[in-house]
């Protein structure tokens, strides 16, 4: 019984000191104050956001699925460095955090086109196993970014990372809508 106190309580003083989970949306960009993670001391850089896209799938009724494809940027795990809080550095951060809009809205490209054509179970394994590949390339795009850009000290290339970055969210737009239901094969 203690135990399930102390349970509900941490969750609840979690949930009460603000969003612990932020969902991408295309018209709320990060602030300084979403990373309410402590400052890590131990390293040189400015700030870490914890960024990620996941996926919940929902059978609806014995004919259809919904998932729900979601880029999140884990408030409690991301950190800055209260001296550091420069625009710049801000929208580096911000650019993570699209990346992995980027790479759920290539996931429910991909989900979208498997309408009518597998049983429920087929699909979930086809969601999977879509989805460890692209996070595998999710997670290489990242560090790839990160590298290119010097974490934002290379400013031409963080440049061109902002405008490769913009042009891949123009070009997927279509699939920014986080929930997609497909039918299944009957």
């Amino acid at each position: 019984m203690k135990l399930s106190a102390i349970i509900f309580s941490v969750l609840f003083g979690l949930l009460s000191n603000g969003e612990v989970i932020k969902v991408w949306n295309n018209g709320e960009k990060l602030q300084w104050t979403d990373f309410k993670n402590k400052f890590n001391k131990r390293t040189t850089s400015g700030a870490a956001s914890n960024v990620d896209f996941d996926y919940s799938p929902s059978l609806l009724n014995e004919d259809s699925i919904r998932i729900i494809i979601e880029a999140k940027f884990n408030t409690f795990e991301s950190w800055y460095n209260p001296n550091d809080t420069s625009n710049y550095g801000l929208a580096h951060e911000q650019l993570h955090f699209d990346i992995a809009e980027i790479f759920a809205r290539k996931f429910r490209k991909e989900v979208s086109v498997l309408n009518d054509s597998l049983s429920y179970m087929e699909l979930l394994e086809t969601i999977r196993s879509t989805f460890k590949m692209l996070y595998a390339q999710y997670n290489s795009y990242q560090d790839e970014y990160d590298l290119k850009t010097n974490h934002s000290i290379n400013t031409t290339e963080q440049v061109d990372w902002s405008k490769k970055i913009s042009t891949c969210l123009e070009a997927l737009k279509e699939f920014s809508g986080q929930t997609i239901t497909l039918k299944l094969k009957k």
